[in-house]
């Protein structure tokens, strides 16, 4: 369903501001409990109205008791999805630490003298699966979302990988007579 004003049935529009008037107030307060950050619940509970909006046609017909249990079935679990993401953003952070820092200017220094020619035949030379995620991260600057998407991997994946090869990198550099 488009979002649209003039998509929307005056109908529907009615049921969607008095169930958005009776439960507004209630859904925020439920996600803020689970999230317990006002300015996150805030953006989960536009997410469950659009959403709610979206999918409104199984409201019609329906009794105030199941319309209530679902709209905050559905707050609930777009809460927990919020909880789950920002877990994950937070396991890649992490894995993204200080030896990876050190890693990455370790080999950006190797680099650093050597044509991108050269460079490039190690990163092939590692193969698959260190080849393709260092060459869009390094070459194309995409981001570990961005190319865990492309890869159809996960994030932690992604990044575990591009740690992996750039590890792997930085010693086929040096066994290649590019470090002094």
């Amino acid at each position: 369903m488009n979002l649209y004003q003039d998509d929307i049935s005056s109908e529907t529009a009615l049921l969607f501001q008095k169930m958005y008037q009776t439960y507004a107030n209630d859904v925020l307060r439920k996600i803020n409990k689970i999230l317990k950050d006002k300015d996150d619940a805030q953006d989960v509970a536009q997410e469950t109205w659009i959403y709610i909006l979206e999918h409104i046609d199984i409201f019609q017909g329906k009794s105030e008791r199941s319309v209530k249990a679902y709209i905050f079935s559905v707050a609930k679990n777009k809460a927990i999805d919020s909880v789950r993401k920002k877990r994950r953003e937070e396991k890649i952070l992490c894995e993204f630490d200080d030896a990876d820092v050190a890693d990455e200017s370790e080999m950006f220094e190797l680099c650093a003298d050597q044509s991108d020619e050269s460079v490039w035949k190690c990163i092939i030379k590692l193969g698959e699966p260190y080849t393709s995620v260092l060459t869009y991260y390094y070459l194309h600057h995409h981001t570990l979302k961005e190319i865990s998407k492309m890869m159809k991997l996960n994030e932690s994946t992604v990044g575990s990988r591009l740690t992996r090869g750039r590890k792997k990198l930085i010693a086929l550099l040096k066994k290649e007579g590019y470090y002094e």
